[in-house]
This record gives structure tokens, C-alpha cells and sequence, in this order.
């Protein structure tokens, strides 16, 4: 039987620590990706932009079933950015577990309505987010390093004395561990998902030859400055790209059985762990892919074992400092507050609170300084400190507390916080009244703490949890099963790769397809497959004006055609994401539907993107917004192959897009696309 528990604490139980982790890294990807799409609501979320709801409404009855989203009631670009702020609070508090479960409701449905309020600029990792915030939606992500534990426990343990702060009298509430439930396997399924099909889609020839990395830092419209590095200073030869091509299918086909592994479990994703956060950092700071490193990293940290949380609990003990005595006045009820909310930070015990009845050892000097500063004495060097310097050592004995602690000793800001801490010290008992604590002598108040019982369950309670949790257990089986069979029917390198071995692939079940779709959790995972890019391209918005000059809305200046340079000519959009995908898509004839909308609002007095600025005679400042006409150029240029000995530069490739046909193409419905391999 022991044997079989062990077995399913493998794919079922996990850390609770680890799930605090997790929780403030998934909160913290849904903040950033919220917020870096603030500069494009007016263009691509709201009515002036390219894709306005009424539009919207006529293609997706068209062409395809309507996703979920809020953001299909909401035009004004004020609403639109009011419901992003929202959404980016609500991100914050998941982030940092405040009402935890409820935030992370809104924050799932403000994610998934923003990402398919305009499907066409979706990428993987807005599809690794979708997903990673549904399968955690079932997990208690909120009992660990969140304030919503803090704020029970301050409920429970009532800490009425300085002494019952150091001993947590009475019985301690009983309190689980870890976590058992499908949810979590739900989670090591969905990465081992993501690695095995991106694996069985890369097989072009960019992959068999080794050249996909060396195709990956030629991209100059995907690179970071780091990646420009790498590639203006040739650090990627082709057998260094022939090594880390092949070792990247390596990863990806070996990893998904390292983490699904039944035996020696720890050490396989220990091993998974470390070389995937690696990859996906390089790949993050190299290349701009939205979110899909990052939540990949974030999610990859559920790979942690309770044994790695306890080493690390080892190392962060060693980086902090004490053990330190505090002397502060317990009498002053915000200070003893105070206490108590650090007394649940310091979870290596390193601080012992000495209030007015502290009967235990003491510095000399003490009588004359605890009643204008609080004091905190390192009885082994016999050192004390006090004001801000105090409340410096204090955060440096907690976990992290080394990476910050030291501010408080800058000189200048040292200055200030010392001035800070004085006036505080001053009004602590005005303080004190105004949150509603007793501003002296609390111990006449209290002659000792007690510990709040918890409510023992009644049977009706039990019978209640046991029916969420079985709740909760089925839809997570339904889930699993849909992304199972979309997974299965929808990644064409896996299908080729079954039928070329004799296989028949699965068949299509439209009610599990018509799941996966509902709630946007695509398992479609093909970045950069079949093959790497062989060349890059951008757009061009060619707009004439009034005055007859011709300007790239993009840059207010000249167009240039015979140059694709992405650093120098388009510095002024950011590396944007958004653009790349947008101009990538609209080009393609299964998007001309997008087309003459975009026309419509280049030649509008609404315009979003706003061309250059000119001064009149008077000096004041006009815009040339009146727009005669607009052209959509792509410019493409090839990347020279590493395998072909050619010196020779490639030349920037120029076609013009029709803005005004929206037929789709036909050949989308007739003949079945073939894969460029």
C-alpha cells in the first residue's frame, strides 16, 4: 500500500511552499503582459482601432465561433484602459495573495478576454498563460508567502503579550503540508504537452540541418540587444548551431518523460528544472516572444520537490543574519502590530521580542534608549542598533532580507529614513488610536494570549468539501481529456510522424474540440515549426498626404524600401510584439478579411497611428492627420544559408498588399494546407 501512496504522490501531491512560488511568478507574468499592452489599446482594443467590436462581431460570424470576451462590450478607449488596470490590480493581488481564489477568477477572466478580444495576435505564450491559469485555478495557491495566510494566522494567534509572540502558547492549528489533487498532475501533463508536440512539429529542414539557431539570431525582427550581440559579433557559428539545434530537440523529445518519470523522480526534475529555466532565460533575453519565456519559467517552478524547498529554506538561513534580541515598547499597540506581522516573516526564528516584561538578559545601556527608539542586540558581539538601522538588521535576519536590507544604510536615504522612523517613534500612540489599537500599557489589557480554536468541521462541512473536491477532480479529468484529444488531432508533425510509423492518428471528438476552444486552451504548439524562418519581413504603411508628401505612419518619415533594418529604421515601435504579428498575419490571404478595415482606419480622422507633427509659421504645432491615401508594403529579405559558402547580400524583397480584396482564399476550405518542410 506504502508503495502505491508513494506512486501517486508523484503526480499528485505537491509542496504547498512551491504553490506560493508558483503563484506570485503566474501573478507576475499576467501584470507584465497586461501592462505591456497599455501603449496599443487605442489601436487594436478599442473602436478607433483596427479591429472595432461591430467588425469583429461580422468576421467571427463568418468565419469562425466567437471566444469569450468582456472586452466585446467595451469601445471607448477610457473604458478599455480602466478594465486594463483592473485587471493589472487584480494580477497584483494574485501576485501577492490577497483574496486569492477571487482574484485569480478576475484575473483569468480579464486574461483571456483581453488575448481573444484579438485572436490575431496571439502567440504560444499567451496560449502557456490560458492555460497554466485554468489548471491553477483548481489548486490552493493561496496557503503559503501570501497575505491572505498572514492575515489568518494574525486571526488565529492572537500574540496578546511580547512573551506569547515568542512561544505561540496554546495548540498549534493542524495544518497540511502539501497538496494531493489531479490538478497538479494536470499541470506536469500540460509542460510535458508543450515539450513532446513542439518536438514532433519541428520537422523541417532547418531542424535535420542544424541551422535553426543560427536562423534564430538572424531574425531582426524577434532580436533583443543581447541578441544582437550574439549576432554581430558571429558568437553563433554553424556548429555551434548545428550543437545547440540538436540539443534543443534533444531537450524536448527527453524532458517530458523526465518529468512524467515514475522513478528517481527527484533528480529528473531537478535535471528538467535547471536545464529548461536555462534555456528558456537565454531564449527570453535573446528573443522578443512575448510571455511565453517567462511563463514557461514560472510554471516550470511546480517541478520544485519539498526536499529543494528545504535546501533552499538551508542556503537563505545561512544568508541571514542573528540571532537578535528586539527590545521595543510593547505597551504601544501599533508596535506590537508591528511585531506581530514580522514575527510571521521570520521563519528562521532569528528574532526574540523583548517587551516591558522581558525578565531575560539585556545591553547595559538599555534603560536609556528603549523608551525613544526600538532596540535590537546581538548578544554574541554584544553589538546593538537602533532607529532605521535596527529595522535594517531586523529585515536582514529574514529570508531575502539581504537583497534589500542595505537600502536603509545608503547615506542620503539612511538620512531620510532615520528622520522617518523618528517622527513614527514620536506619534506612535496617535498611531496607535487611529487603527483602533491601545496606544499603553497593553499587558494590564491582556494577561496573556490566547490562541483562537479553530471550529472543528461539522458533518455538513465534510460532506460539502468532499463534493467540491470531487467537483473539482472531474472537470479537471474533463479537461485533461480535451487537451489530450486536441493535442492529439491538431499538431500535423505528430500526425505525420504517427502515420509514417504505421499508426493511425486519433480521430477528431468535436465536443472536446468545442472545450479546448471555449476556454482557450489551445494545445496547437508549433513555435517556429515546422522550419525557422528563412527570412524576415516587415510592413510598411505607406500613407500620402494633403500637402502630397509620403511618409511610413509607423515612423512620420520617408519610406524606405531598400532596407530592412529593424534597430535603425523601426527604433521608434518598441520591438513590437503586437506589429510583428499583426503585419505577419494580415499579409497572409487567410487574413484578408482584416484588410480593408485597416484601410478604413488609416484613412479615418481617428486615425491611431498618428503621423509626424509640423510647426506652422506662428510656431504652434499641426498634425498632418489628414491622410489622401494609404498602401500596405511587406518587405522580406533572405537570410543567407550557413551551409552555402555565398558572400553575396540579399536583396530587400518588396510586395504590395491589396487592402481592399477581403475574400478569403479558397483553397483554405478545398484543399488541405501543406506543411513546408
Amino acid at each position: 500500500m506504502k508503495f502505491f501512496k508513494n506512486l501517486a504522490a508523484i503526480y499528485l501531491k505537491v509542496d504547498l511552499r512551491v504553490l506560493g512560488i508558483f503563484r506570485m511568478a503566474l501573478g507576475l507574468v499576467c501584470f507584465l503582459d497586461v501592462l505591456r499592452r497599455l501603449p496599443y489599446i487605442e489601436v487594436f482594443y478599442s473602436s478607433k482601432g483596427v479591429a472595432p467590436n461591430y467588425f469583429m462581431s461580422e468576421i467571427t460570424g463568418k468565419y469562425s465561433s466567437k471566444a469569450f470576451t468582456l472586452l466585446s462590450s467595451l469601445n471607448s478607449v477610457g473604458e478599455i484602459t480602466l478594465f486594463f488596470y483592473i485587471i493589472a490590480l487584480f494580477s497584483f493581488f494574485l501576485m501577492i495573495g490577497y483574496k486569492t481564489k477571487i482574484s485569480h477568477v478576475i484575473v483569468l477572466i480579464g486574461i483571456l478576454s483581453i488575448h481573444n478580444r484579438l485572436i490575431i495576435l496571439e502567440n504560444g505564450g499567451d496560449l502557456v498563460l490560458n492555460n497554466f491559469l485554468i489548471w491553477s485555478l483548481f489548486l490552493p495557491l493561496g496557503r503559503r508567502f501570501s497575505f491572505d495566510r498572514m492575515l489568518s494566522s494574525l486571526n488565529i494567534y492572537e500574540d496578546k503579550t511580547p512573551k506569547s509572540l515568542n512561544a505561540r502558547k496554546g495548540t498549534k492549528v493542524d495544518e497540511p503540508s502539501a497538496y494531493w489533487g489531479l490538478a497538479y498532475f494536470a499541470c506536469l501533463l500540460q509542460l510535458s504537452i508543450i515539450y513532446i508536440f513542439n518536438f514532433f512539429n519541428k520537422d523541417g529542414s532547418t531542424w535535420e540541418e542544424g541551422t535553426s539557431i543560427f536562423y534564430f539570431y538572424h531574425l531582426d525582427t524577434f532580436l533583443t540587444p543581447f541578441g544582437n550581440f550574439i549576432k554581430e559579433f558571429g558568437l553563433m557559428p554553424v556548429t555551434l548551431s548545428k550543437i545547440l539545434t540538436y540539443m534543443t530537440m534533444t531537450f524536448e523529445i527527453l524532458v517530458p518523460f523526465l518529468i512524467l518519470a515514475p522513478l528517481f523522480s527527484l533528480w529528473t526534475r531537478r535535471f528538467s528544472f535547471v536545464v529548461m529555466v536555462g534555456f528558456h532565460i537565454v531564449i527570453g533575453i535573446s528573443l522578443y516572444i512575448g510571455t511565453f519565456s517567462w511563463i514557461m519559467i514560472a510554471a516550470l517552478i511546480l517541478l520544485i520537490s519539498s526536499k529543494d524547498m528545504e535546501l533552499l529554506k538551508a542556503w537563505l538561513k545561512k544568508t541571514s543574519t542573528g540571532p537578535y534580541i528586539v527590545f521595543y515598547d510593547s505597551d504601544c499597540g501599533f508596535c506590537h502590530q508591528t511585531a506581530r506581522i514580522i514575527k510571521r516573516m521570520d521563519l528562521f526564528d532569528n528574532l526574540t521580542w523583548a517587551g516591558k516584561d522581558w525578565d531575560g538578559d539585556r545591553p547595559k545601556i538599555l534603560e536609556n534608549l528603549r523608551d525613544r527608539t526600538i532596540v535590537v542586540w546581538n548578544q554574541n558581539s554584544d553589538k546593538i542598533y537602533t532607529r532605521h538601522i535596527a529595522f535594517s538588521r531586523i529585515i536582514s535576519s529574514l529570508p531575502f532580507g539581504f537583497l534589500d536590507a542595505w537600502i536603509l544604510r545608503i547615506p542620503g536615504i539612511s538620512h531620510l529614513a532615520g528622520f522617518i522612523y523618528d517622527i513614527i517613534a514620536r506619534n506612535r500612540a496617535s498611531i496607535s488610536k487611529f487603527f483602533g489599537y491601545s496606544s499603553c500599557d497593553i499587558s494590564k489589557e491582556y494577561k496573556e494570549s490566547s490562541l483562537v480554536e479553530a471550529a472543528p468541521l461539522t458533518p455538513l462541512n465534510k460532506v460539502f468539501t468532499i463534493i467540491v473536491e470531487s467537483v473539482k477532480t472531474v472537470t479537471v479529468f474533463i479537461l485533461i481529456l480535451a487537451t489530450l484529444q486536441y493535442a492529439a488531432t491538431k499538431n500535423d508533425g505528430f500526425r505525420d510522424w504517427m502515420k509514417d510509423n504505421g499508426y493511425t492518428p486519433p480521430k477528431y471528438n468535436s465536443k472536446l474540440n468545442k472545450i479546448s476552444k471555449q476556454t482557450r486552451m489551445i494545445q496547437k504548439w508549433n513555435m517556429f515549426s515546422p522550419n525557422t524562418p528563412r527570412s524576415y519581413q516587415w510592413c510598411i504603411i505607406e500613407a500620402t498626404l494633403q500637402d502630397g508628401s509620403i511618409i511610413d505612419l509607423m515612423t512620420g518619415e520617408p519610406p524606405i524600401y531598400d532596407k530592412l533594418s529593424y534597430n535603425d529604421t523601426y527604433s521608434q515601435i518598441d520591438n513590437s510584439q503586437f506589429w510583428r504579428k499583426y503585419f505577419s498575419r494580415v499579409a497572409k490571404k487567410n487574413y484578408k478579411r482584416y484588410r480593408p478595415q485597416f484601410k478604413k482606419v488609416m484613412l479615418s480622422q481617428s486615425n491611431p497611428i498618428k503621423p509626424r507633427e509640423d510647426l506652422n509659421q506662428d510656431g504652434t504645432v499641426s498634425r498632418l492627420d489628414q491622410i489622401k491615401s494609404v498602401k500596405l508594403f511587406k518587405l522580406s529579405k533572405s537570410i543567407s544559408s550557413p551551409l552555402v559558402d555565398s558572400k553575396r547580400s540579399k536583396k530587400v524583397r518588396k510586395n504590395e498588399i491589396d487592402l481592399d480584396n477581403a475574400s478569403k482564399s479558397k483553397s483554405k476550405h478545398n484543399t488541405p494546407k501543406k506543411r513546408v518542410k
